[in-house]
């Protein structure tokens, strides 16, 4: 499998405060499915392929005024932390 292009989009998380009507709002109008991970997290799929998660709002994660948080590829955690403090960003 070939890896994917540093700096392209690779999953995202959605957090949320109402699981079920969220899914059914993205199943009705994206046609996406889901798939549970734990009482607070669902995979979602589309066409068999998995592309993201559902996040259930809780005190101990992020909060939904967040929106979708998205993820990019780099070549690897301590490549894209050395490419991230070169460019003058923090971790």
């Amino acid at each position: 499998m070939d890896m994917p292009k540093t700096g392209s989009f690779c999953w995202f998380d959605l957090p949320t405060t109402d699981e079920k009507k969220s899914m059914a709002f993205y199943k009705s109008v994206l046609g996406w499915n889901f798939k549970p991970m734990s009482p607070t997290y669902w995979m979602i799929e589309v066409d068999s392929k998995t592309i993201g998660g559902l996040n259930l709002e809780t005190k101990t994660n992020f909060k939904s005024a967040c929106g979708f948080v998205p993820y990019f590829t780099v070549p690897s955690v301590k490549e894209g932390n050395a490419m991230i403090s070169k460019a003058g960003g923090q971790l």
